[in-house]
């Protein structure tokens, strides 16, 4: 088991304060430079994942020096993920405090304003300032057209065709889970496919590990 850093970002993170989100889908990435090749993912012919392998030019597994490479999922059952969102630090009566963008409220909003106060982004986060804690229950590897729409729900997305009459939701922006899900990840990776695959985290909340920051 691990303690590891995950990035979200403050949609997800609302997601995962009210138990909507209990999922995440990254895309699997070579880790080794472009002039050694690809990757390839190894199934059998009932089509179950084997894994990941990272292959030269030739498209072979095994490298000159005899050796194989794969690309191993970042986070392994077990591990405990610490959540990177946006936040800010500010000073106030009781001293040095932590704010995040996630709870933001329109009355907070013109509070941090006023006294000038900026989001960091999340990746700047430090530990100390973590506050959402996931075990990951689950790891295995789909392509991204498989997601279902109970999955694209368990990712935090939401089926908006019944709320057309919402504020929030205009004719041109009415969509499934599934294809929002779908919609989003296409753009957070401009060389995604709908063939493409990704590393699929089962998680659930809980609580801070034992002696965190100490």
């Amino acid at each position: 088991m691990s303690i590891k850093p995950i990035l979200f970002n403050t949609e997800m993170v609302r997601a995962i304060l009210d138990g909507r989100k209990t999922v995440t889908r990254r895309l699997i990435k070579p880790r080794y430079r472009d002039d050694e090749g690809g990757f390839q993912v190894i199934t059998r012919k009932n089509g179950e994942f084997v894994r990941v392998e990272k292959v030269d030019e030739n498209e072979c597994g095994i490298f000159a020096d005899g050796t194989e490479r794969h690309v191993n999922p970042k986070y392994q059952i077990d591990d405990i993920l610490w959540v990177r969102e946006t936040w800010l630090m500010a000073d106030g009566c009781a001293g040095e405090r932590y704010f995040y963008k996630a709870d933001e409220t329109e009355i907070s909003k013109e509070a941090r304003l006023s006294y000038g106060y900026k989001w960091h982004p999340s990746l700047h986060m430090p530990k100390t300032a973590a506050r959402i804690f996931l075990k990951v229950k689950d790891v295995r590897v789909e392509r991204l057209k498989d997601i279902t729409e109970e999955q694209a729900e368990k990712e935090g997305f939401c089926d908006n065709r019944s709320m057309i009459h919402s504020p929030e939701n205009e004719y041109s922006n009415i969509h499934s889970a599934r294809d929002h899900f779908l919609a989003t990840m296409l753009k957070i990776y401009p060389d995604v496919t709908m063939d493409s695959w990704v590393w699929v985290y089962e998680f659930e909340r809980c609580e801070k590990p034992e002696g965190w920051c100490i």
